[in-house]
């Protein structure tokens, strides 16, 4: 029943050596044997994009083959739950991706994807509005949903595909001076947060995570950040570089 595995060079030694593993591992079976139509569009998918070791692929992860079969957005799901080391703000990034971000592709399943297929979408997302306020999404945007998308497709051996992103565009801000940022905020409640951002440079984030403590003998030490997400406000004691885990002078004033 699964002589069609034969056109990818695998013998009948190793067809029942697959029969096996899947058996020993618990796994249905059925799909391999009753549903061949579904395993060869799957197979040429990966010989589409030049993958030869199909044997050694099937052996290694029978269960992907499952996967291959589900949405994309069925794959982003699973990739978030798995990765457990995902902080609350991160996670809550990329479900909102996942929400909006390439609405037309979301629903396409694995073992459809062309690189032509992913290169409209991704020329599609560059013109779709924002909901916010109807701007065009930014190119870094667009490139950190591919990310997302690409990330969820590698978990399956390494699905990767060719496309071209919107470049970067580099911008050089232009900053008030400090005397305007000071006649603005002088004796207002914002005075102290705007002065820790504008002389330490600390981030919204972290300030609203200092405490009384942070404050010792003349100086400050930050080893926390507060951040809103869909789950409520989170108190982090990582943030997202290393270096920001940090102890300053406080100047005198």
């Amino acid at each position: 029943m699964m002589d069609y595995l034969k056109k990818y060079n695998i013998s009948d030694e190793q067809i029942r050596n697959i029969e096996e593993i899947i058996k020993e591992r618990g796994q249905n079976i059925d799909t391999f044997k009753y549903d061949p139509e579904k395993i060869i569009d799957i197979l040429n998918l990966f010989t589409s994009f030049g993958v030869n070791n199909i044997y050694n692929i099937i052996v290694t992860n029978p269960s992907m083959f499952r996967d291959t079969v589900r949405s994309i957005k069925n794959r982003i799901d699973k990739y978030i739950d798995k990765c457990d080391v995902l902080s609350p703000t991160t996670k809550d990034g990329y479900q909102t991706m996942r929400k909006y971000a390439f609405p037309d592709l979301m629903n396409v399943k694995v073992c459809d994807l062309t690189d032509e297929l992913l290169q409209d979408a991704i020329n599609d997302e560059a013109k779709r509005p924002r909901k916010q306020d109807g701007k065009k999404l930014s190119a870094k945007s667009i490139k950190n949903e591919w990310g997302l998308v690409s990330s969820s497709l590698k978990s399956i051996c390494k699905l990767s595909f060719d496309v071209r992103l919107p470049k970067v565009q580099h911008k050089n801000k232009v900053l008030p001076v400090p005397e305007l940022i000071l006649s603005a905020i002088k004796g207002t409640k914002v005075e102290l947060p705007c002065l820790l951002a504008c002389w330490l440079s600390f981030s919204m984030s972290e300030i609203r995570g200092l405490k009384c403590s942070s404050v010792v003998d003349g100086k400050i030490y930050v080893d926390q950040v507060m951040v809103d997400t869909r789950y409520g406000t989170v108190l982090k004691s990582d943030a997202k570089v290393d270096t920001r885990i940090r102890m300053q002078s406080l100047p005198q004033y």
